[in-house]
């Protein structure tokens, strides 16, 4: 019984101690204020991972492309319809994922799961964890993108279903498209 009643004290002054993130950004400030400006951008870091961690996961710019160069820097393409042989390249940005701080770095780790199917049901492409963005920065706010490019699709309409996994808060998000090849 000695062994429960410690466990409760350690692990509820644990959690007494931890700083919101508001807490955090005014320890900061405090910091900078005594000319600590490395201790304070760490303290601003920390606090973003928090806010950050208490996001949903969602994508933005889901969008079929020509090409592209980087986060957010891409030439897209109208619809989602494609001619037979032609690539179908679907680029998309991650927001809303946990990270991670290990040796002073911030980590995510993200995979995708992909299901085409026809208009009918039947399956006919799959992979699991066909994708996995496993990525560490020196601040919390990773730029995450993905492109997946499928070739060779004949004609029909079809159903492109992405499932991402955030591996570090254990959340799932999909998003399905219909895709018309020609």
């Amino acid at each position: 019984m000695k062994k429960i009643v410690v466990f409760a004290i350690i692990f509820a002054s644990v959690f007494a101690f931890s700083l919101s993130p508001q807490d955090k950004l005014q320890k900061a400030i405090k910091m900078l204020n005594a000319g600590n400006s490395k201790a304070a951008l760490s303290e601003i870091n920390d606090a973003v991972m928090d806010i950050e961690n208490s996001m949903d996961l969602y994508l933005k710019n889901l969008t079929r492309i020509k090409s592209v160069n980087g986060f957010g820097d891409y030439i897209p393409e109208n619809g989602w319809v494609i001619q037979a042989g032609q690539d179908l390249n679907i680029y998309f940005e991650i927001y809303g994922y946990h990270v991670f701080k290990k040796n002073g770095n911030y980590h995510l780790w993200i995979s995708e799961d992909v299901v085409i199917t026809d208009e009918t049901g039947k399956k006919v492409f799959e992979r699991n964890k066909w994708v996995e963005l496993k990525q560490g920065f020196p601040y919390p706010l990773c730029p995450a993108y993905l492109v997946n490019t499928i070739s060779d699709m004949p004609k029909g309409i079809y159903y492109y279903k992405i499932v991402l996994h955030d591996l570090v808060a254990g959340k799932d998000l999909a998003k399905t498209l219909k895709i018309t090849v020609k």
